[in-house]
Order: structure tokens, then C-alpha cells, then sequence
């Protein structure tokens, strides 16, 4: 799952008014509570969450809610900047390693490079695993926030940052030699068919609602020019190596399903001005 939660500090109340403001410590809390509450009850594997707000009763209320089923892997933005990203990963899941960095200096964004180990139970009785002993599958999931693309200098920007987020992960991948690993992009991406989604696809990534439906979602996000616009996406890329298991998007949605994709839910949805995004990935033997 990815869901950029709205960080406080950006939530306008009023026009003068951020819900970070202690007079407003009651309706912060509820809305808190609700997203923990959320998060609880769908039980996702990974989740990718971006402007997370790095204050000590939200992190209190989160590790609290969610630490008996998950590890926590934080990247705070830099510069001072009160929010930044949370990787919650089951902890039936084995994190082998960790890397986080910034996207470009200008614009203060980050990435945070997770990669994992997947037991995988062989079904070829002729493989010397037949006994039931576990194999492994690496998967790399990359969470992240791109800048918002207010003037042309920050289009500019997405597209290094994007960038950056392709050669980080080749790099490592060759540094690890993990050619067979499967690799997940998910987070906030502000914008839609433009030159950061060519940049992904011309790098062998597949958006995974696309692939499920034919389509992306119409609508994930209601920004502060009041537009319904869709910039929330998990991106997969298949082993570089034809030797692995290949992960395959069995179904993906927007959360919670319930709620009309076409339009943005005003009146019935109160979490984020974002719609949380999750797909399921199966596992396969090559073609």
C-alpha cells in the first residue's frame, strides 16, 4: 500500500490555519486515530507512507497502534522539515537492508530503499528444496515524494529526482548483484502522464493498477488547487535476470474500495486528501 497521510503542518483548516496549531490538538488526534485505525484493519504487508509528521505523540500513537505487526523505518526530510516518510514492513518479513537519500538539494525530497527476503516455498518436487525448505526472493521497495510541480523549475526537479531514483536502484542492484530481485516504486509522484511516468516506463516499470484494470486510477488526490487529479502510484519492474520468480499484480485498488474512483469522496472520506493505493503481487515461474 502507499498513502501520503497529510501531514499536519500542510493541512489548511483555514486559510491562516494549519491543524498542526495547538488550538485544533482535538481534531489532529481524531484524525490520527483514524488512520492508525485504518492501517490496523487491512493488514498490509508493506505500506509506504509519505508526509508522515515527525512529532513525538504522532510517532507514540503509530508505534503503539502498529508495532506488534510491523518494524518501522523512518526518513525524516532534511533541513528541518517536520515531515517525511514511514515504511511499515510485517515482521513475518526480513529486512536485509536499508538505504535512504536525498533526491535533489533543492526541493528537500527523499527516498528510502528497502530490501527484502521472501521465503518461498518450491513446488518442483525435482528441486533439491523438496523437502519444504525455504528459498528466497529478493524485492526491493522504494518509497518515496516527489516535489509538487508549481512552476517549471520544479517539473524540472521531478524529473531529476525520478531520476535518481532509477539510478540508485540499477546501481545498487548491480553493487549486491540482485539481477533476479523484483523491484516496487511506490509513494507520491505528484503528476500523471507526463515526463516522469515515461521516464519509469521507458525504464521497464508498469504501473500495477494499469496493469489490473487497462487504467490508473482517475482520482487519488484532491491537491490545494481544489483539482482531482491521480499522482499516487506502486510501480513494478521485473528481475533484470530471466532466472527468478517474476511478481505479477493479481489486484490493486483504491482504499476504501467501497468509495466511488472516479470522484473524490468529500463527504465520506476524512484521512488525507490522498486515497490510500494497495495492490497484491503474486509470485511466478518465469514464461
Amino acid at each position: 500500500m502507499t498513502f501520503n497521510l497529510l501531514a499536519p503542518c500542510y493541512k489548511r483548516v483555514e486559510p491562516d490555519l494549519r491543524e498542526s496549531d495547538p488550538s485544533l490538538a482535538e481534531q489532529r488526534a481524531a484524525r490520527l486515530q483514524e488512520i492508525v485505525s485504518f492501517l490496523h484493519n487491512n493488514e498490509q504487508d508493506v505500506i509506504c507512507l509519505q508526509e508522515f509528521w515527525f512529532e513525538q505523540e504522532t510517532r507514540r500513537v503509530f508505534e503503539t497502534a502498529l508495532s506488534g505487526r510491523y518494524q518501522f523505518f523512518y526518513k525524516q526530510r532534511p533541513h528541518k522539515k517536520a515531515d517525511g516518510l514511514l515504511t511499515l514492513v510485517n515482521k513475518n518479513i526480513t529486512v536485509e537492508d536499508v538505504q535512504s537519500f536525498q533526491l535533489t538539494h533543492p526541493g528537500d525530497r527523499v527516498a528510502m530503499l528497502l530490501r527484502m527476503s521472501l521465503p518461498i516455498i518450491s513446488t518442483d518436487f525435482q528441486d533439491k528444496s523438496q523437502t519444504g525448505k525455504p528459498e528466497y526472493q529478493s524485492l526491493i521497495v522504494m518509497n518515496t515524494h516527489l516535489t509538487f510541480p508549481h512552476n517549471r523549475f520544479d517539473a524540472f526537479l521531478r524529473h531529476k529526482q525520478v531520476q535518481n531514483i532509477t539510478s540508485f536502484v540499477d546501481s545498487y542492484i548491480a553493487k549486491h548483484s540482485l539481477d533476479t530481485a523484483c523491484v516496487l516504486l511506490a509513494g507520491d509522484f505528484n503528476g500523471r502522464n507526463d515526463n516522469v511516468c515515461h521516464h519509469l516506463v521507458q525504464n521497464h516499470y508498469t504501473s500495477s493498477h494499469f496493469e489490473v484494470h487497462q487504467a490508473d486510477p482517475p482520482v487519488t488526490h484532491l491537491n490545494h488547487h481544489n483539482q482531482q487529479v491521480c499522482v499516487d502510484y506502486i510501480w513494478f519492474r521485473r528481475p533484470l535476470a530471466q532466472l527468478g520468480l517474476v511478481m505479477r499484480p493479481s489486484d490493486s485498488c483504491l482504499l476504501p474500495r467501497s468509495l466511488d474512483p472516479s470522484q473524490w469522496p468529500a463527504s465520506c472520506f476524512s484521512m488525507s486528501d490522498h486515497r490510500p493505493l494497495s495492490t497484491v503481487f503474486t509470485l511466478h515461474q518465469p514464461l
